[in-house]
């Protein structure tokens, strides 16, 4: 007797040719049987490998008219996870036009809009950014549908991966965990996530070598063979696995110093922390208090500069104690964190000294210690909230920009938390401290104080908690405040940004503030004068050199790989600089996941651009024509300076061809009689 998905192929590989030789008109009564017949044999290995023989004929019968998948040139490979896991009938539309992408690609000539290389490009981008998928578990609201859905997906990706080259699939998968890595997030769950899966595949045999290809110095393909160095570096740092240590921790016949120094290299090359490092690290600080080469041993571990040496030895007490507090299984990066908070000088700040050392004696809130209880277990961490929050607030603290906004709409709030911990950190810790006690934060707008404990106005009720500590404790209740501020400004006919910055972030948001758009006439009233505003007071060519002294919250119009408007986006702009003969325009992302496209060739980076950790990055031209709002010094806008400055046509150009389409703009004036 056949299998039962024999006799399923069977039926449906009669359907599809029912199809085939139907007339056009019928086909599309007969589009949703097959579609229905599809969800099924996606669920078997077998199933799936029938979908893969027909999905190209299927395609060049018009299978996809009329669908989101329709044209080639629309799709982008990074929506591909967010798909995979929709749920039938989206997620069977997905899975069927990756399958035909994927056949078209092992075709030498290949119908369509593209050709060979491009096929096989767009496959191998939707599984570096689908990858997670392979090793993520569905949280308990989702897992009735979800888990059903990832095997799917699950199922497709394996098939995908088989049949890609599998040094070209190593190469692309190591350079996004680099991608990411070098952003320096607070989070590196995705990162240990994916590193995981890649170490199941390419990982240590039982004699301790990798399953990666033998290279010698000299051979061909070098980039695969620095990918595979990097890997191989990634896997030790997070997993402490190499010729030095096991993978359950360092090996016990080489020592201390030895161990600290390969440590510390890793950390500074990738940012993460194993957790055979983290044990290291406590060792060490528990001997450090009395034993002077323990204390320089600990300084080698976390990979400290000068500065920060320093500050471990001045404030050795305290710095130990907050590793032993702070650093246990699970909280591993709280090591990166305090390392670049000693770095950072923060230590000799007694604001933060006398924040950090309350922490001993706190009593959380019995609301506040529920939310960071769920945070940690969204996490899968079954974590005391107290030192959990320790640890996210070292790492708050000792890199702001690694801060991200999870998939919340809450990119102000990111921001703030950003920016307080860049200039204010005493501030951002005693919102920490308020929040952890009160369960609430209070601001002043406009003379009337806001309590979030007292506003409905917040976050939606699906907030996601997949946050660091930090964040799941506060961002909440900023985002109730800033929305109600927002609110209050909002009927005043002009960009209601303009009052809610400096009362949100603090006052050194500067008082001039430019917009692009006319809120309320949808339109664009002088985009020029917007333009040279922004270069008098920002690009060092006009302006006179001037640097900015604060962070500057910014917004974005975002858009997609065709320059179409998404939407809205708060970002800070920390810096102007030249790189490379170009200035450049150096911001915090909140929602940073890597390089992005954003259409006409703008693609803001995170490296090789002269980017430090959390940087992205944009030719000043690019950044200006995505810009629609900025706060600058009134005393240095003097926008005639900047009149004849070559830039200005090309932003214009970029900016009416891509969020400006949304928008009126004044007619051009008429050309003068010859």
């Amino acid at each position: 007797m056949p299998t039962v998905p024999t006799a399923l192929a069977a039926r449906f590989e009669e359907a599809v040719g029912q199809y085939l030789e139907a007339a056009a008109p019928m086909r599309s009564t007969m589009r949703d049987a097959l579609l229905g017949q599809a969800e099924a044999l996606f669920r078997s290995d077998e199933g799936l490998g029938v979908l893969y023989g027909v999905s190209l004929d299927l395609a060049l019968s018009g299978f996809f008219d009329g669908t989101p998948w329709e044209h080639l040139d629309r799709l982008d490979p990074a929506l591909l996870p967010g798909t995979l896991v929709a749920g039938h009938p989206h997620s069977t539309w997905e899975c069927l036009s990756t399958l035909r992408i994927l056949r078209a690609s092992e075709s030498p000539d290949p119908p369509g809009p593209w050709d060979q290389e491009s096929y096989r490009q767009f496959v191998e981008r939707g599984l570096v950014e689908s990858f997670h998928l392979l090793g993520e578990q569905p949280d308990e609201a989702g897992r009735a549908v979800s888990d059903r859905e990832l095997q799917k997906a699950r199922r497709l990706l394996r098939f995908v991966m088989d049949r890609l080259p599998g040094e070209r699939v190593r190469q692309h998968l190591v350079q996004h965990v680099d991608e990411l890595a070098v952003q320096r997030p607070i989070l590196v769950d995705t990162i240990v996530q994916q590193l995981e899966l890649l170490r199941d595949r390419y990982g240590p045999s039982a004699e301790g070598r990798f399953g990666l290809p033998e290279m010698e110095a000299g051979t061909a393909d070098t980039r695969t063979s620095d990918a595979d160095r990097l890997l191989q570096q990634y896997l030790q740092a997070a997993f402490g696995v190499g010729p030095d240590a096991t993978p359950s921790g360092p090996t016990p016949d080489v020592g201390d110093a030895q161990r600290a120094a390969t440590f510390g290299a890793l950390l500074t090359e990738t940012g993460l922390v194993s957790p055979g490092h983290a044990a290291l690290v406590r060792r060490l600080a528990h001997r450090a208090a009395k034993d002077d080469a323990a204390l320089e041993q600990l300084a080698v571990a976390m990979a400290l500069d000068e500065s920060g040496r320093l500050q471990l030895r001045t404030h050795r007490e305290l710095a130990c104690t907050l590793i032993m507090q702070a650093v246990h299984p699970g909280t591993e990066q709280a090591v990166y964190g305090l390392a670049r908070l000693l770095e950072r000088d923060l230590l000799s700040r007694e604001a933060v000294r006398a924040g950090l050392a309350q922490f001993s004696s706190l009593r959380p809130n019995a609301d506040a210690e529920r939310t960071l209880k769920r945070a940690a277990e969204a996490r899968g961490l079954h974590l005391d909230p107290l030192p959990y929050l320790l640890s996210g607030t070292l790492q708050v603290l000792g890199h702001p920009l690694g801060i991200r906004q999870g998939k919340n709409p809450t990119c102000q709030s990111a921001r703030g938390m950003s920016l307080w911990s860049l200039h204010a950190p005493g501030k951002l810790l005693n919102l920490i401290l308020t929040a952890v006690r009160s369960n609430s934060l209070e601001f002043r707008f406009e003379g009337q104080l806001l309590d979030s404990a007292k506003l409905r106005n917040g976050s939606a009720p699906a907030f996601d908690l997949v946050l660091d500590p930090v964040s799941a404790l506060l961002v909440p209740h900023l985002d109730c405040i800033y929305n109600e501020m927002m609110q209050r400004a909002a009927l005043r006919g002009q960009d209601p940004h303009q009052w809610v910055n400096p009362a949100f972030y603090g006052q050194w948001v500067a008082s001039g503030f430019a917009s692009a758009v006319d809120p309320v006439t949808n339109s664009v009233p002088d985009f020029m004068e917007f333009v040279r505003t922004l270069y008098a007071t920002h690009h060092p060519e006009v302006s006179g050199g001037m640097g900015l002294l604060y962070t500057n919250p910014v917004g974005l119009f975002v858009t997609n790989d065709r320059a179409q408007l998404l939407g809205f986006h708060a970002i800070s702009l920390l810096r102007v600089a030249v790189h490379h003969g170009v200035y450049r325009a150096y911001f915090y992302n909140p929602n940073a996941q890597g390089e992005q496209n954003w259409g006409q060739g703008i693609r803001p980076t995170v490296r090789g651009n002269g980017e430090r950790p959390g940087e992205s990055s944009l030719p000043f031209s690019e950044f200006a024509a995505r810009l629609y709002a900025f706060h600058y010094n009134r005393a240095t806008a003097d926008s005639e300076a900047a009149k004849e400055h070559p830039d200005l046509p090309v932003v214009e150009r970029l900016a009416r061809d891509s969020w400006g389409r949304k928008y009126l703009w004044p007619a051009p004036a008429p050309k003068p009689l010859p």
